[in-house]
């Protein structure tokens, strides 16, 4: 079964589906999502993605931007994993700074403050942060 599944449409449909007994890949596309728990979140979360992603095509702009321990960082370019960065990407990357200045902010906060106050972003947008990470 494997070797036919040589693209990630095939790849789904013939193993992950099965395997985990969705109906077909729209429920299993539901069903995976963070999108759905999003305005839930409590404890402060750094959503990392980039808008050139060829898997994930939906991002909680929405709930992020209404959820105040949510932070939706969103690239333009960056793929899906990892954010390297250079010719020979070693060492840390994009992706990695930005989880530890976020952390870093995260860990200032005294109890019950915004996770966005130390550094007075304004949320009211899912780009806020563009060019501050």
């Amino acid at each position: 079964m494997l070797p036919h599944a040589l693209d990630v449409t095939r790849f789904e449909d013939e193993i992950i589906v099965p395997l985990f007994g969705f109906a077909d890949r729209a429920e299993y596309y539901r069903d995976a999502s963070s999108v759905h728990y999003v305005a839930r979140v409590k404890t402060p979360t750094l959503f990392f993605a980039s808008a050139d992603d060829p898997f994930i095509r939906v991002h909680p702009h929405a709930a992020c931007t209404t959820n105040p321990a949510t932070i939706l960082a969103l690239t333009e370019r960056g793929g899906h994993c990892a954010f390297l960065e250079g010719m020979l990407p070693t060492g840390h990357t994009r992706m990695t700074k930005s989880v530890a200045q976020f952390f870093a902010a995260a860990l200032a906060l005294s109890p019950g403050a915004s996770p966005l106050a130390p550094h007075g972003w304004d949320m009211s947008s899912p780009y806020a942060l563009r060019g501050r990470l």
